[in-house]
């Protein structure tokens, strides 16, 4: 039984070879696996669920930005009473490392979504479709950030990976960024 999905309809089985799927009546599998119609194998991976669009992900990304950027801001003037980045304390920055990992992998890893992927309607999802993916995936998602650590080189690394991944959001079939390729995940649409 596809267990997020009930109602009868046309899903994808564990159990079914890729790029296939079967009709749920309700309470049971009906006839054998189809192959999906070529326009829906371009859109959906193996794992039956419809991708989050590139545009929602860019979406949520900012979103989650920008909610990092103010907790960023509260940490900044409650550790060291103001908010230049140029200054930051040892301890601030410590804080905020602690604070992005927990948003980041955290959330991902209980929920399936940061609160960005929450308010556009996405989950990440691990390659078999459950989610949340747990820790183990959700950590690796957030690895490539760690090259903005690198001296000397760190921004430009980390901008490279902002742009591969805009490719690949644009350009692969599963829609698989450099953090799900990491991850070894997918972004699913839940709306």
């Amino acid at each position: 039984m596809p267990e997020d999905h009930p109602e009868p309809g046309w899903y994808r089985s564990d159990d079914d070879p890729p790029g296939t799927h079967r009709y749920w009546d309700g309470g049971h599998w009906v006839g054998e696996p189809q192959p999906l119609p070529p326009q829906v194998a371009d859109a959906v991976p193996v794992l039956g669920y419809r991708l989050g669009s590139p545009w929602q992900r860019i979406a949520a990304q900012l979103t989650d930005i920008a909610i990092l950027y103010g907790a960023t801001i509260l940490a900044r003037a409650l550790v060291d009473d103001e908010i230049a980045w140029s200054s930051a304390s040892p301890t601030s920055a410590l804080l905020m490392f602690v604070v992005t990992i927990g948003y980041e992998v955290g959330m991902v890893a209980s929920i399936g979504a940061t609160a960005g992927k929450s308010l556009l309607g996405l989950r990440v999802v691990d390659p078999s479709g459950h989610y949340p993916p747990g820790p183990a995936a959700a950590a690796r998602r957030w690895i490539p950030k760690l090259v903005l650590l690198v001296p000397f080189v760190g921004i430009p690394l980390s901008m490279a990976t902002v742009l591969a991944s805009m490719i690949y959001l644009f350009s692969d079939p599963g829609r698989r960024s450099v953090f799900d390729r990491t991850g070894g995940t997918y972004v699913i649409s839940v709306r």
